[in-house]
């Protein structure tokens, strides 16, 4: 079988806060691991708030042992697969070509690092691809030193402070990679707990520690869940890398089958509010204007017959109430100008400065830029809103849909990446200027950028 891992890189951490004066010499920090799984069908996983990042999937095949009460029990194992890391383009590469003593023996490139990390939780791994390949398939090979490794992992950012004391220290990474956890012998899991409730699961450990457990900063915990069946997880896109002080890494955010979950009065996935629109738009594809309405109820639009050259807008909506405020062109807040249009008052709304283009060579995601002034709510009471990250870090927020998609959440290109954040009261929006739609191939639409921090 063809032994392979994945990327803890604390060892950029260490060398970027601390300096490294001779990188082709270990640091005491790691950089990768885990093991080669078998390919499984991916269920849906969940979570509170994805921070993050890709979409993770899991096989359903994972039952608690609802009778266990035995100690937590992690499986271990020294796996002869070795990484290292190039500190000019933070680029993680791996091979299985050498024993414990030719690893101990090789000497990286210059500015190079290894890792030294020698315990893994899994029993199987795969990596899917390499960054940046369109499809999965063989990964990207090249000799260093006169042994071949593959391209495995992409460090997007070396140092993520996640808190004041120093106890976890993160990096951001992007990677598609099949892991498996045994359940043989009864074998646990153990996952890290943000404040927020977001899971990330052990992944590898130092062989030589001193504790089983690291100490978290407030708000943080453990969890372990045991396993009856193995439990299989796709990581495919961008990630965190946990490290805590006495070196286990956990790599997520992950999300559990729901019989794995923990108990909740939280909804096993994010639930995203949706409604049949009451405002009606149409466009004038000469002039790339909307005007909208709401003296129609659906049965009424569905009949409704728009101008000659105008085109009607049929998408459902995750805001739960929303207002114009001005039409485009006008100088200050008042009422909107109105026309009637078949017989029908509707009022202008918005302006099409660009039409759609895409935005990868995929065609994953589209993107137009318009004008406008327009203030929504997104509901709260336990309702989620789903954001769209583009690569420099700007948000925007889905709030138009498709009733006709046939999946939930659509793909995005390398470096975007989605997350959910789950509303305790209702989250009131101001859109006043300037800002682009973004569809992607389901047809959901993102309006942003904005900032969620301004709105508290």
């Amino acid at each position: 079988m063809n032994r392979k891992n994945t990327l803890t890189l604390l060892t950029l951490i260490a060398i970027l806060a601390a300096g490294c004066d001779d990188p082709s010499e270990d640091s005491p920090a790691d950089v990768a691991n885990s093991k080669p799984a078998p390919t499984t069908t991916a269920a849906p996983l969940n979570v509170q708030t994805t921070e993050s990042t890709g979409d993770v999937a899991t096989t359903a095949s994972a039952t608690p042992r609802s009778d266990a009460t035995d100690e937590p029990r992690l499986n271990e194992s020294v796996e002869p697969y070795y990484i290292m890391v190039n500190l000019a383009t933070f680029e993680a590469w791996g091979t299985d070509d050498l024993t414990s003593a030719e690893w101990e023996a090789y000497q990286p490139p210059s500015g190079w690092i290894k890792d030294n990390v020698d315990n893994y939780l899994v029993t199987d791994s795969d990596w899917i691809r390499s960054p940046g390949a369109t499809e999965p398939g063989p990964t990207t090979k090249a000799v260093h030193e006169g042994v071949e490794f593959e391209h495995i992992v992409n460090v997007l950012d070396p140092s993520v402070g996640l808190d004041d004391d120093g106890l976890l220290n993160a990096a951001r990474i992007f990677k598609h990679h099949n892991v498996t956890y045994p359940s043989a012998d009864g074998n646990w899991i153990r996952l890290l707990v943000d404040p927020d409730g977001n899971e990330y699961v052990l992944i590898n450990r130092k062989s030589d520690r001193t504790e089983d457990i690291g100490p978290v900063p407030e708000g943080w915990s453990h969890r372990h869940v045991p396993l009856e069946d193995d439990l299989a997880l796709t990581f495919s896109g961008e990630f965190l890398n946990i490290r805590d002080t006495i070196g286990d890494l956990y790599q997520g955010p992950v999300v559990l089958p729901p019989e794995l979950q923990a108990e909740s009065d939280t909804p096993a996935e994010p639930q995203l509010f949706e409604r049949a629109k009451t405002f009606h738009i149409i466009v004038d594809t000469a002039t790339f204007r909307s005007w909208g309405t709401s003296e129609l109820d659906e049965d009424e639009w569905d009949e409704y017959v728009p101008p000659s050259g105008w085109i009607k807008d049929t998408d459902t909506a995750t805001v739960s109430d929303s207002e114009f405020i001005q039409s485009p062109g006008a100088s200050e807040p008042g009422p909107t100008t109105k026309a009637v249009h078949n017989g029908i008052e509707f009022e202008y709304v918005v302006d099409l400065l660009d039409p759609p283009a895409d935005i990868d060579e995929a065609g994953l995601l589209n993107e137009s830029h318009i004008l406008k002034h327009h203030v929504v709510t997104f509901p709260g009471d336990g309702n989620w809103i789903r954001l769209l990250i583009d690569p420099d870090g700007s948000e925007y927020i889905l709030i138009n849909r498709d009733p006709d998609r046939t999946e939930d959440i659509g793909p995005v290109p390398e470096g975007w990446s989605h997350r959910h954040v789950q509303l305790d009261e209702d989250l009131t929006l101001s859109f006043s200027g300037e800002f682009n739609n973004v569809r992607d191939t389901i047809g959901d639409l993102y309006q942003g950028p904005i900032d969620l921090s301004a709105a508290g």
